[in-house]
């Protein structure tokens, strides 16, 4: 396993798993919950921490697999604050071109 598989796997997931671009942040830190409650509470930190490798190709690969919701939420934080940069910058465009705050605002919700 190595890290190209794991970034497949996370355009994977934002391809199947399609999160309206408001909705990023709470995305985010959803899967972050998840993943750290995944690690402590449902076993799969000792599991991937485990020296123990079955013949298996889960268990062969157990540490890239573990990480990969982890990666995840990295890139639905990424996401977040890119739209968040990105809605901030139309309303500083848009007061700096004396556009009304409503429109500003219809520039954000069509993106």
């Amino acid at each position: 396993w190595n890290f190209f598989a794991t970034l497949a796997l996370v355009a994977l997931l934002s391809c199947v798993v399609v999160v309206p671009p408001t909705l990023k942040l709470h995305a985010a830190l959803a899967v972050t919950a998840t993943h750290q409650l995944l690690l402590t509470a449902g076993g799969l930190g000792s599991w991937a921490m485990s020296p123990h490798r079955g013949p298996d190709l889960l268990s062969a690969n157990k540490e890239g697999l573990a990480s990969v919701l982890g990666f995840w939420a990295l890139h639905l934080w990424g996401e977040a604050l890119a739209y968040s940069l990105d809605t901030s910058a139309q309303r500083t465009v848009a007061a700096a071109l004396g556009l009304p705050h409503t429109t500003s605002q219809a520039l954000v919700e069509t993106r």
